[in-house]
């Protein structure tokens, strides 16, 4: 079973329960004017409140289930976390070859794009999800914030002579507790550490 069905009965319920107090409010402040020839009682008023204020509620939840629900990184009974590693390919050109080309942008947010290749492919990860690791020692202070393995990352500087990726990812697990944000099977993290020889490597454009 998938439990992202949990959230969406859920979100059905809440919109079967929106439909009911819309036709109960109706109902009752009819019963109210007809029946009791009264255009307000403190009992029919205090009913719209309760049925309004869960109606709110059952909405604040669930948009947090949906929008804000952040477990930790250390959570395995939510998330299921994995670790691949690729080397780098040096970008070629007219002048001299970079591993890892960033693009800065002049404004309040100091935007960066990170631009790098692996086996192939291109990559283009946002600033705020990858970090370059230029030292002596491939785990800078950053990256020690993920549960990557210094042991691991310096036998791969002798394989790939500090010139890899390290790609971490973290997916949501199929449990209640994900489905209920409708969240199973999806990634909850991906974060790159861009291992390069010194700082020389990594080609700095200013861009509009």
């Amino acid at each position: 079973m998938n439990w992202n069905l949990l959230g969406i009965i859920v979100w059905l319920i809440i919109l079967l329960y929106l439909l009911f107090i819309c036709f109960n409010i109706r109902k009752r402040h009819l019963k109210m004017i007809v029946v009791k020839h009264k255009r307000f009682l403190w009992s029919t008023f205090l009913i719209d409140i309760a049925e309004i204020i869960v109606f709110l509620l059952a909405i604040c939840i669930q948009v947090n289930n949906a929008l804000f629900d952040n477990p930790a990184l250390d959570d395995t009974s939510r998330l299921k976390s994995s670790i691949r590693y690729k080397p780098l390919v040096l970008s070629t050109g007219t002048g001299k070859s970079y591993y890892v080309t960033c693009y800065n942008r002049a404004n309040k947010q100091l935007q960066q794009n990170y631009v790098f290749y692996s086996n192939g492919r291109k990559y283009t990860v946002s600033s705020s999800n990858v970090v370059i690791s230029d030292g002596e020692k491939p785990l800078n202070a950053e990256a020690k914030k993920l549960p990557y393995q210094s042991k691991k990352l310096l036998q791969l500087d002798e394989q790939y002579q500090k010139a890899y990726i390290a790609i971490y990812g973290a997916k949501y697990k199929n449990t209640w507790q994900n489905g209920l944000g409708m969240h199973v099977g999806k990634t909850a993290l991906k974060y790159y550490l861009v291992r390069v020889p010194d700082p020389t490597f990594v080609r700095n454009i200013q861009s509009k």
